[in-house]
């Protein structure tokens, strides 16, 4: 009796497969490899159902007070801007 392992296949979608960029037995490693791949791809088992999708990337918001802090923004200002950054995108650059 032979068994077949699960395929995983990193694609935009199931239907197309010209965006494929990798097939994987390993479901980690597709992980790994879709995350690389860019946010519009998806990892699909070989029954073409989505099996995980790569969380959207955000900036930490650390990053960004420390950043305005060495412009010589006053707390108060950053804060300000730091509460229009968030509410407008969720620190995520690709939330337009």
């Amino acid at each position: 009796m032979t068994v077949l392992k699960e395929t995983y296949r990193i694609r935009k979608s199931w239907s197309d497969s010209k965006s494929q960029v990798g097939a994987y037995i390993n479901l980690n490693n597709a992980k790994i490899a879709c995350d690389k791949a860019g946010s519009e791809y998806k990892v699909y088992n070989s029954k073409g159902e989505i099996v995980y999708i790569p969380k959207e990337k955000t900036v930490d918001p650390k990053y960004i007070w420390n950043y305005f802090k060495k412009q010589g923004l006053s707390d108060c200002g950053i804060a300000g801007l730091m509460g229009n950054l968030y509410v407008e995108s969720g620190f995520n650059s690709k939330n337009l």
